[in-house]
């Protein structure tokens, strides 16, 4: 799905793979890939699986990464394949950030900066 710069979209857009150059008042839905070109305006929610957004684009919603399991046409009675991972407690970073520490000062002598 293609919406050209200088058109004008009021209301939901889906498909597989979907680039935005226009301006798109509703909801967007990309099975695949979206792509927010530099000229683009939305408002609205977003889903895709991978995004990329030129700089210049301009986009006020929600934007949510759709699950590849969601995007795949379901059959009545089929469920996605179980991922054999159970719940588990968030992850613990092992990096600490340290508080900024004051950077030395340098004598200025004749508009020049003297470093010993």
């Amino acid at each position: 799905m293609t919406v050209e710069k200088g058109a004008k979209v009021q209301g939901n857009v889906s498909g597989e793979n979907v680039w935005v150059a226009g301006k798109v008042i509703g909801n967007i839905e990309a099975r695949k890939h979206l792509h927010l070109a530099s000229s683009s305006y939305i408002t609205g929610d977003t889903s895709y699986q991978t995004l990329r957004i030129e700089e210049g684009a301009f986009f006020t919603g929600k934007m949510e990464l759709a699950d590849e399991h969601a995007a795949a046409e379901k059959t009545p009675g089929s469920e996605p394949p179980a991922t054999g991972v159970p719940d588990a407690a968030p992850v613990q970073s092992q990096y600490k950030i340290a508080p900024p520490q004051a950077e030395p000062v340098y004598p200025i002598r004749s508009k020049r900066v003297v470093i010993s």
